[in-house]
């Protein structure tokens, strides 16, 4: 699994325990590099337990580092509670297909916003 695939469903995992048991079973089925985004997409886990309450997509970290124009956000995807897909998007026109030096930051999707006002 790639350094920054990982690194995500890291920080995922750190906000939402409930998954914590299934990223260490998960295995790779395909990558895809657009130019301006990358995809993970995993096997079918044969078993586990599905995470319930957590809506799919699940809003990953912030992207920054070199290569990522204007930075990026991450999103992983749930199919019946079970992890499926992490999805990484530049807000520019360029993403990485092997990122490094990059780091995570907590980014404004990841804020909770107050709707009562």
């Amino acid at each position: 699994m790639r350094a920054i695939i990982r690194d995500v469903l890291d920080w995922v995992v750190s906000r939402n325990p409930q998954l914590s048991k299934q990223v260490p079973l998960l295995e790779v089925a395909s990558y895809k590099h657009t130019g301006c985004g990358l995809y993970a997409n995993f096997k079918p886990l044969p078993q586990g337990t599905p995470a319930t309450g957590i809506p799919s997509p699940v809003s990953g970290p912030g992207v920054k580092g070199p290569g990522i124009e204007f930075g990026a956000c991450s999103l992983v995807w749930l199919e019946n509670g079970m992890v499926r897909s992490v999805e990484l998007a530049a807000y520019g026109d360029t993403f990485p297909e092997e990122p490094s030096g990059y780091q995570l930051e907590e980014g404004p999707q990841n804020q909770q916003v107050d709707r009562t006002r």
